[in-house]
């Protein structure tokens, strides 16, 4: 795990540099995690063995298409805290319908830690991510398993933008105005 103490300014300089506001709202969810009591809260549904929030919680930093695509609703397993569940759809610009999906662990502000990808870099200057087919906003949606990794936030992206954004996070990296759109929301 790599300390991308920068990450903060990507967030607020992408957000300032596309939207024109302050940096993007973190939106938080109140879906419970592993140990989940039963009860669920008016805003959640279940889903199999994921508990899913009815609307988004992971958003686009600035909708450039108007049209709910780079809206995701991220669900959180009952039994592992390794393993998500996605609903929604890629930009109507992404040919191949994949998403990628970059792990996070958020504390606060000031300490947000990319996850590195020590299986393709044993140096971990290349984030972790998981690219696979969205399954858009049906019933099935699309489960992404990190296995061994602690994240409570995520990153999507549309594949086509998967190397403009492993270079935007690479901690080297300092020019945060070629990143690509993403969407970002913390989860737990």
């Amino acid at each position: 795990m790599f300390f991308l103490p920068p990450f903060a300014a990507l967030l607020s300089s992408c957000g300032q540099m596309l939207s024109g506001t302050l940096p993007p709202k973190v939106p938080s969810a109140s879906v419970p995690g592993v140990g989940y009591s039963g009860s669920l809260v008016s805003n959640e549904t279940i889903q199999g063995n994921f508990v899913c929030p009815i609307e988004p919680n992971v958003v686009p930093d600035y909708d450039w298409e108007i049209d709910g695509s780079t809206q995701y609703q991220v669900c959180l397993s009952q039994s592992s805290t390794y393993s998500i569940l996605v609903h929604g759809r890629p930009s109507t610009k992404e040919k191949s319908k994949k998403i990628c999906v970059f792990p996070i662990e958020y504390r606060d502000q000031d300490h947000v830690f990319i996850k590195p990808d020590l299986t393709r870099d044993p140096e971990g200057k290349i984030p972790l991510s998981i690219c696979q087919k969205s399954e858009s906003q049906d019933k099935e949606g699309t489960v992404f398993l990190f296995n061994s990794t602690n994240f409570n936030t995520v990153m999507i992206i549309d594949f086509r933008n998967k190397e403009k954004m492993e270079f935007c996070l690479n901690p080297k990296q300092t020019n945060f105005y070629n990143c690509p759109p993403f969407s970002y929301g913390k989860f737990r």
